[in-house]
């Protein structure tokens, strides 16, 4: 059993009242879309016994809630925001900007009025208010009563520890500036520092007892400072300005945690080069111009170690190369971004290189890795590192210089280059144990325990045996990660002895969570035919998630523990059972290389199965992990299309996988369309003049080439496609200002080879190159100010059907990107689209500017 019985019957009984003469249904209306809202967990309580979430309403303000397991209370925050658990208390700023404190013993409520912002600290014994406005603030502390016990004026910045502990801050007066440190557990601060300069950037060690921070102008300050809270050590260091090195201020500063040293970038500005008239582009050079351009107008940072007891500052690595810290911070690692010539390659084949503090020896330590995708591991408690290289995981000691191979007695898949959608991934980034001596790595189905020095390796899932995908649950993982500068490759440690949380995903996309430890196999939490999200612990041990499925509105439910009973506690959308509502189902079919793929196929509301309904395709790569997705009605969509719209009003919708090919990506996603539509009229459920097909951004493009070898449509619907493949191979991007030629070759159009070396593919791919096939009524659609597909590529597509006098019409919204961010925007091409798909594929009467320019 998935679920103890009582569970099981109240999700039945939410969505679909079988039993006995069910009460007649009403249809839903785009009035009544203003009933619905959407729903998502938001934290738990320390013990467990109370949750937060958020209901988001489309006509009025979203609402902030809280309930107790034990007793059953809900308390309401209207427009509440910024929600907390603390020490026996809840808080939350509301809309007047007050801080709303409520006591979860005696219920009773306190504020604390103009507040900004806060922060729950000492365990969540103390709130820290914020008060006035981002350059002059006042900060309140009070304790869990809101009873306040200190307040501070003309604040310009403070951070507190992350144990909670401490505070520091800068006061600002007429005269200087002033560093106090504030021990939040005795209620005790001491002035640490004064200065008649800016005190800017400050940070707290790990532990909360070093401080340090920057001092001089604001836009550019030229010392470095070091105190020790509990001996008054203090050292500073003069940035050298004559030698052209000043501070880098867009990186927080980040201290060593035994004090030693302080870590933060510099920077020199690259050699000022003459304005010309004339942008000289080379063919030999590394990367085009404009993002040359771009680079030179940066400025050379570089990673750099003050040592205050020696007084010493030292660049570490070469201009511009990213720096992380090993766990022991004894090395700095360090690779460089950018393309350098890699004109068919946006996932950058790159360099490691390890750096001894101690030594300042250089090493080359991997050469040639793609540095994309969580390939690259940092232990957090020592000085290894697991990387991914070869189609193997390795772990490489920076000590002795040593690499050793994880994996290679393994017989298994560690990334998806076989069902690879663009560049293969990893299927997740190596996970060390809290004592840095074994690691968790991630096949397609299952977790192993591999110990880093490559001795011995077991999996602790039977995922294979199942047929289920078991992945660490990053998600709950990462929610109380502390961030710190130079920390980017080191994900949080796990202790093996404590339950471990996995999301889990079916063959046929059953979903749920399990967890394990000590080795032994998953215990399942909850799993099956729904949609499981929003996994919390608390840590009292409780376990809550979010369940739901495409006829049942989204349910908050919890668990003491593994295989117990599952309860729900809240259920959104009561409304709904009075509603007509639809099923989804998955269905399978083959493509012509002999997959099967599959597709959720939703059904309309009140579906009779002797009826034959008009269909809407919805393509983007793969859809099918929708169907169990509880669909809000709604016309402010990003996109135009919201499937539940369609649902409610007679229509079926299909949502399918594709399976590429490359090399003949337009050819193959036309023929797993095709088979996909093939399917469904085999069921005898949809009417076969009456289909229609939409899609957006990489969709748009599959849309503007299917049509071109098929005639199973109707009417389809083209949002921000690409319709000249060539045109936007030879076309430089607006955001980072390289190639495109990458997207091609090494991402998502799955060309596999440049241009010149496959001239008849691109060709054979390419919409605008075969329009004059086109049958189907088009409607074309793209912002105007697109920086992700040029508004040029719908305007070519346009031109080519009104040259050909095909049936089409284009809208270009002003103003807008690639997706539509204008409430006004978004109703009104959801509104234009559901009217063109009514008119072509149900006959109903076409509104005016269908047919002519208004």
């Amino acid at each position: 059993m998935l679920f103890r019985i009582s569970f099981l019957i109240s999700i039945l009984a939410a969505a679909c009242p079988i039993w006995g003469q069910a009460p007649q249904k009403r249809i839903v209306t785009q009035e009544d879309f203003k009933l619905w809202h959407k729903i998502n967990m938001a934290e738990v309580s320390l013990d467990g016994n109370w949750l937060s979430y958020v209901k988001k309403y489309e006509g009025h303000p979203d609402t902030l809630f809280i309930k107790s397991i034990k007793p059953s209370l809900e308390y309401s925050f209207p427009g509440g925001k910024s929600g907390h658990f603390g020490k026996k208390i809840f808080t939350c700023i509301m809309p007047d900007s007050s801080l709303n404190i409520l006591n979860l013993n005696s219920y009773k409520s306190s504020s604390i009025r103009q507040c900004g912002g806060y922060a729950l600290a000492h365990g969540g014994r103390r709130i820290i208010a914020v008060k006035g406005t981002k350059k002059i603030k006042t900060i309140i502390i009070a304790d869990n009563t809101g009873a306040v016990l200190d307040s501070l004026m003309n604040v310009t910045e403070h951070i507190i520890s992350d144990n909670g502990r401490y505070m520091a801050l800068v006061e600002k007066n007429s005269f200087c500036s002033s560093l106090k440190y504030y021990d939040l557990s005795k209620g005790k601060v001491q002035t640490v520092f004064e200065s008649d300069d800016e005190i800017l950037n400050i940070v707290l060690g790990e532990r909360g007892i070093y401080i340090a921070f920057f001092s001089g102008n604001a836009a550019q300050p030229n010392r470095v400072h070091l105190i020790e809270s509990c001996s008054g050590f203090h050292k500073s260091y003069a940035v050298k300005q004559e030698e052209s090195i000043k501070i880098f201020m867009n990186r927080k500063l980040k201290i060593s945690r035994d004090g030693t040293m302080v870590f933060f970038d510099t920077y020199s500005l690259p050699p000022s080069t003459e304005n010309q008239n004339v942008e000289i582009w080379h063919s030999r050079d590394e990367i085009i111009y404009p993002l040359k351009k771009a680079e030179q107008s940066d400025k050379n940072y570089f990673f750099s170690v003050w040592y205050p007891k020696k007084g010493t500052l030292i660049r570490y690595g070469s201009a511009r190369e990213t720096a992380n810290l090993s766990g022991r911070e004894n090395y700095a690692v360090f690779f460089k971004g950018g393309l350098q010539g890699q004109e068919g390659n946006r996932y950058h084949i790159n360099s490691i290189y390890i750096e001894s503090f101690d030594t300042g020896k250089r090493v080359l330590a991997v050469k040639d890795i793609i540095m994309e995708k969580s390939r690259v591991s940092l232990s957090p408690s020592n000085d290894k590192m697991a990387y991914y290289y070869n189609d193997q995981w390795w772990c490489y000691d920076m000590k002795s210089d040593k690499h050793i191979s994880l994996t290679s007695s393994i017989e298994s898949q560690w990334d998806d280059k076989i069902q690879a959608r663009t560049q293969p991934e990893v299927y997740a980034a190596a996970l060390w144990s809290q004592d840095g001596e074994s690691l968790l790595l991630q096949d397609k189905n299952d977790i192993w325990l591999v110990n880093a020095d490559g001795n011995s390796a077991k999996r602790i899932t039977n995922g294979r045996e199942r047929n289920i995908e078991f992945l660490v649950d990053w998600d709950s993982l990462n929610r109380n990660k502390k961030r710190h500068p130079y920390t980017s490759l080191q994900y949080p440690s796990v202790s093996l002895q404590e339950p471990i949380c996995l999301s889990a995903r079916g063959s046929n996309n059953e979903q749920g969570y399990f967890t394990f430890q000590n080795g032994k196999m998953p215990q399942k939490l909850l799993y099956g035919n729904f949609a499981a999200e929003q996994l919390f612990k608390a840590e009292a041990g409780r376990y809550f998630a979010k369940v739901q499925s495409f006829n049942l509105p989204p349910l908050l439910c919890w668990t003491d523990s593994p295989d117990k009973k599952m309860h729900t506690e809240v259920r959104s959308n009561p409304q709904h059972s009075s509603y007509a509502w639809g099923k989804s189902k998955l269905i399978t079919y083959r493509v012509p290389d002999g997959r099967f793929l599959k597709a959720a196929l939703l059904y309309p509301a009140g579906f009779d199965p002797a009826k034959r309904y008009p269909m809407v395709v919805k393509i983007y790569q793969s859809l099918s992990y929708q169907i169990h997705d509880y669909m809000i009605p709604s016309v402010k969509e990003e996109t135009g299309f919201n499937p539940v719209n369609y649902t409610l009003n007679g229509y079926l919708v299909l949502l399918p996988d594709i399976g590429y090919v490359y090399g003949r990506t337009g050819i193959s996603a036309a023929e797993s369309v095709e088979a996909a539509v093939n399917k469904v009229k085999e069921m005898g459920i949809v009417e076969s003049q009456s289909i229609g097909l939409i899609g957006h951004s990489f969709g748009g493009y599959e849309v503007n080439f299917i049509l071109t070898r098929s005639s199973s449509f109707a009417a389809a619907v083209s949002g921000a496609g690409i319709s000249d493949m060539t045109a936007y191979y030879f076309s430089t991007e607006n955001n980072y200002k390289g190639t495109q030629a990458w997207r091609f070759e090494s991402q998502q159009w799955r060309m596999r080879n440049s241009f010149y070396n496959a001239k008849e593919s691109y060709y054979e791919n390419s919409p605008i190159f075969h329009a004059e096939k086109i049958t189907a009524p088009l409607l074309i659609w793209c912002g105007k100010e697109d920086v992700t597909v040029p508004a040029s590529q719908s305007v070519a597509l346009y031109h080519a059907m009104r040259r050909l006098k095909k049936e089409t019409v284009f809208l270009q919204y002003k103003n807008e990107d690639h997706n539509l961010k204008s409430k006004e925007s978004q109703k009104d091409l959801s509104l234009r689209i559901k009217h063109w798909f009514d008119h072509y594929l149900k006959g109903e009467k076409s509104e005016r500017w269908l047919k002519e320019n208004l």
